[in-house]
């Protein structure tokens, strides 16, 4: 919300003075927003990418010590059976 705030601001003062022209507008965008998005992602993904790997690890090893019940036919009894 506060990127959309700065660019509300930014966008109205452009438009509206000429103390914001496009070069400095464009400038402020890439030295400031580009970097930010750029390292939100990593840390993101790298987030994402060993939370994966862990939940993953933990399936494989509740599927290697789960025991299958024989008696589960896969039929689903209600009340009235």
């Amino acid at each position: 919300m506060t990127w959309w705030g700065i660019f509300l601001i930014g966008t109205f003062l452009s438009l509206t003075t000429d103390w914001i022209t496009d070069s400095v507008w464009s400038e402020f965008w890439w030295w400031k927003v580009v970097p930010f998005a750029v390292i939100l992602g990593t840390v993101c993904s790298v987030w994402i990418i060993i939370g994966g790997l862990r939940d993953a690890w933990q399936l494989f090893h509740d599927l290697r010590g789960a025991r299958p019940d024989d008696s589960d036919d896969g039929f689903i009894k209600t009340e009235k059976d």
